[in-house]
């Protein structure tokens, strides 16, 4: 997701952005500099936005926002249905379940693994008209993180100056390096 919020920043240097996403990626939305807001949507079965009470919560936090526009990297049926029910006025994603809740949409190839899943959500932003970002997209780490890492590596006694880290597979398709 890192690219498409890059190039929403770019196209939108002055804009308000706030990233949805799920608890366990909460941290790394925090700290990337595109984002001004990072909103955790834990749906799981005891999180604070189990259906119907805490999605009511968070439907009336996002009402509330008064967001211009929603781009739906990781559609679900329960995310396209929130960005309608919020009164968004533009929401961009996939053609896929409960398309006819979107204003703008693209060809979902997630599940044909013919690209990695950065170029899918690159391919949201850009049915909405946004070109893919300039320069690289990068993960943005805590400095506790980094010296949690060394630490790890010394335990295990690795130099953490010479190695390379692979991690070449995924449970999901369009998560994979095309090879």
């Amino acid at each position: 997701s890192y690219p498409a919020i890059r190039a929403l920043r770019q196209h939108y240097p002055n804009a308000k952005i706030t990233w949805v996403t799920r608890p366990y990626a909460h941290a790394l939305a925090e700290r990337c500099p595109d984002v001004d807001k990072a909103i955790s949507y834990d749906y799981s079965k005891n999180g604070k936005h189990v259906f119907p009470l805490g999605y009511g919560r968070l439907l009336k936090q996002l009402r509330r926002e008064r967001y211009d526009m929603a781009f739906i990297l990781h559609p679900t049926m329960r995310t396209n249905l929130l960005a309608w029910l919020s009164g968004i006025p533009y929401r961009v994603g996939y053609n896929g379940s409960m398309r006819f809740l979107l204003t703008h949409t693209t060809i979902d190839m997630r599940s044909q693994g013919s690209q990695h899943e950065s170029k899918n959500a690159l391919s949201v932003v850009k049915a909405f008209g946004i070109d893919p970002p300039q320069g690289t997209s990068n993960i943005y780490l805590s400095e506790s993180d980094n010296v949690a890492a060394i630490d790890k590596l010394k335990e295990i006694g690795v130099g953490y100056d010479k190695f390379i880290v692979l991690h070449a597979d995924a449970s999901c398709a369009s998560k994979r390096w095309p090879w």
